[in-house]
């Protein structure tokens, strides 16, 4: 009687009593040859780092596990222990990982070019559309960037590999396929790949294309893969199942817990189906956990290890002697892969032939060079924050026996062009809410490859038609000349009252040149025209014009280093606007206008910041017409004042505060609310009586949403005035 089929008759006359009474079963291999071990390991996102901990028990009292399927984070903790890594360094990577950044939207606000910083300041709506193929939307609301990323670090070892089975464990990941709605095993090709397919949550994460199949995660229909195991041989199979157990009727009466529960019910089934081929049923008891909690990966680790303990009696006996289990640890040491050789060429597919073309003669330094992808990973992030690329990636290949480095670009699927929408409404006036709808339109490569077309559009209170070409002419030199049409209101106070609204229109045309100084800053040149008419709407006509040209000469410099365009916790604002107004409308002669701001966040903690911000503008002891004055009133500018209830030829405002994260829903949503109090100090200035000045003590909630951030505050002032207001778009 063969090894093999000794094992396989000990294994069959054990799995009855195992598998119909697991509380209480022993296995014992008895004078059999020992049983060939799988280890089954489940979906359930954050949960799944519950396998970490099983796998350490299972280490600890040498039990072997002789090959591993998973899916979803199943798949990644499976993966990363088929590679050869143990229980200890994987404890130390899922906590080392950022997973705000790893989980995150793309590549992060910091990352961003100069431009696409623009965009996300803007229009704070967090959905672009593309227009390549009609008007269409994002195939998941993260890129997955860093998460492939994650995985080519971990998988370039095994770049070469023909099949998982030569991994220190033979392993298996399962994936959906979206279009033919079957489930697919993953056993060869690029791991990473493999990795990515197996967690691509539907609608959070891109599908992966592979073999002319369109994969997303595989919890939708094989979520503790069992059946693979079996028909990879495995005699016995310990399945770990991390879902989230099936609600009340009380856990149901909200959104949220729908949700939860409907993707529980769409996969139960295959649970407990895959479940009755388990020789041994782990389940942790995660139950204050949800599949959210990526920060807790350490307690939920022990959790897994404390689950395994609970059934030592069942598993005790698949334990073998200290001699078998060094003799298990060398052969698996035995194919572990720890280096790379140093590739000799640069590679690049994806993209279209002038992309892969640019792309490689700006990575080809990192041909007769060691891999290093601490060097490497920025480099590949900075090519996906132009918005041309979805994600771009990397492995090993060869052509003979020559090793280079092939870098995989994903272009976007759905543009260039992209549509960007924002959604603004300021209630500085309770009686006098101002809602605005945005878009921006861009085109890219429109004349030459790097340039830009930006079209942006509004309505509601403020009408806008604006467009501008962006052109590299020399390195970082730029040209920029635009047309636009824009049309807003502007109230004019006396004494704290409302007297009268205008209707501004503005039609013109400039033309800047200038430097984009980095990811950071832009420094600009130009001229301006446009012809203003301004039209009394309501109130008394206190103007007695406002129409004619205004012609200036520009200067404006900007810098943007903070963390995060909505609510930033770390990093600083600036800029600088020097205006020289050869002509408007009410000016008895030539002025110059200088205007600056800065802004600064600094974490106190990983929920607290404190926060510090100053503006100020003069136009140097001279009077500039109406339309042209300083104003001062809303939010973060004298909050118990009205908006632009405070004018004159010079202002400075300055606040001093502090930020208090309150809750945060998940890096997957990126959902946030933080509570803020803040001291404000300023005022206008005429040189004459005019001059008003305040202290103001404000406080508010904020939350960071996908439709931008939505503040609610109140401010009360030192002479007794106070204001309640709302925002919905741009605070900070």
């Amino acid at each position: 009687m063969s090894a093999r089929f000794a094992a396989a008759v000990c294994a069959l006359i054990l799995l009855p009593s195992i598998t119909l009474a697991p509380a209480r079963a022993q296995i014992s291999a008895g004078p059999c040859s020992r049983p060939t071990i799988g280890l089954a390991l489940g979906g359930g996102g954050a949960r799944g780092f519950a396998h970490i901990g099983v796998i350490e028990w299972l280490e600890e009292h040498h039990i072997p596990v002789d090959m591993i399927a998973g899916t979803s984070m199943g798949g990644l903790v499976g993966g990363m222990y088929a590679m050869g890594m143990s229980p200890g360094e994987m404890r130390a990577l899922t906590e080392s990982i950022d997973w705000e950044k790893t989980l995150g939207p793309g590549p992060s606000y910091a990352d961003l070019s100069f431009r696409r910083k623009e965009d996300r300041r803007d229009l704070q709506v967090n959905l672009e559309f593309g227009l390549r193929r009609g008007v269409s939307g994002p195939s998941g609301l993260r890129s997955g960037h860093e998460v492939a990323l994650l995985l080519d670090r971990l998988t370039v070892a095994y770049s070469e590999i023909d099949s998982f089975d030569q991994l220190p464990t033979p392993f298996r990941c399962v994936a959906t396929d979206m279009t033919a709605g079957e489930a697919v095993v993953l056993k060869d090709g690029s791991l990473s790949q493999a990795l990515r397919a197996t967690m691509s949550i539907p609608g959070v994460f891109p599908p992966v294309e592979r073999d002319g199949k369109v994969l997303a995660d595989g919890f939708l229909l094989n979520n503790v893969p069992t059946d693979v195991l079996k028909d990879m041989g495995a005699d016995i199979i310990i399945a770990v199942d991390i879902g989230t157990p099936l609600g009340d009727k009380e856990s149901v009466q909200t959104l949220a817990g729908m949700v939860g529960q409907a993707w529980s019910v769409m996969t139960i089934q295959n649970v407990r189906r895959n479940l009755r081929l388990a020789t041994v049923i782990l389940s942790p008891d995660l139950e204050q956990y949800t599949s959210l909690d990526y920060q807790s990966s350490g307690r939920i680790a022990d959790l897994g290890y404390a689950g395994a303990r609970e059934k030592q009696a069942i598993l005790a006996p698949l334990s073998v002697s200290d001699a078998e289990w060094d003799a298990i640890r060398r052969d698996r040491q035995s194919r572990l892969r720890t280096g790379t050789d140093t590739p000799l060429f640069v590679e690049v597919r994806g993209a279209d032939a002038a992309s892969n073309d640019a792309i490689r003669a700006k990575l080809e330094r990192y041909a007769g060079t060691p891999l290093s992808p601490d060097v490497l990973e920025p480099e590949l992030t900075a090519l996906t924050v132009s918005g041309r690329y979805e994600s771009v990636g990397y492995t090993l290949t060869r052509r003979g026996t020559k090793p280079g480095l092939l870098v995989d670009v994903q272009q976007q699927r759905s543009g260039p062009p992209f549509l960007r929408l924002g959604l603004e409404a300021n209630g500085a006036e309770p009686d006098n809410v101002r809602l605005k709808l945005g878009s921006r339109l861009t085109l890219m490569d429109a004349g030459g490859r790097g340039s830009e077309i930006r079209t942006d559009l509004a309505a509601g209170s403020q009408y806008l038609v604006s467009t501008e070409y962006w052109r590299p002419v020399a390195g970082r030199l730029f040209v920029a000349p635009r047309l636009f049409y824009r049309e807003d209101s502007r109230d004019l106070f006396q004494q704290g009252s409302r007297v009268a609204e205008y209707r501004v229109t503005e039609r013109g045309a400039g033309l800047d040149a200038g430097l984009a100084s980095g990811r950071k800053s832009e420094i600009r040149l130009g001229y301006e025209w446009l012809h203003m008419d301004a039209g009394l709407r309501v109130g008394s006509p206190v103007l007695s014009s406002m129409e004619g040209s205004v012609r200036s000469a520009v200067l404006r410099w900007q810098y943007d280093g903070r963390n995060n365009p909505v609510v930033p916790t770390s990093g600083t604002r600036s800029g600088l606007v020097a205006r020289f107004y050869q002509a408007a409308p009410g000016a008895e002669r030539d002025f110059l206008q200088l205007q600056g701001a800065v802004s600064t966040f600094r974490p106190l903690s990983p929920t607290r910041t404190v926060f510090a911000m100053v503006s100020g503008g003069t136009t140097f002891n001279r009077q500039a017409p109406l339309a042209q004055q300083f104003t001062l009133g809303g939010p973060f500018r004298l909050g118990a004042y009205s908006l632009d209830e405070l004018r004159g030829n010079a202002y400075v405002v300055a606040n001093v505060g502090y930020l208090k994260r309150i809750g945060q829903f998940s890096a997957l949503t990126g959902m946030t609310t933080y509570a803020a109090m803040w001291l404000e100090g300023g005022g206008v200035f005429d040189g004459q009586e005019g001059d008003e000045s305040a202290i103001c003590l404000s406080a508010g909630l904020v939350a960071a949403t996908p439709i931008g951030p939505a503040f609610v505050g109140a401010s009360l002032g030192d002479s007794g005035n106070s204001n309640l207001y709302f925002v919905l778009g741009q605070v900070f």
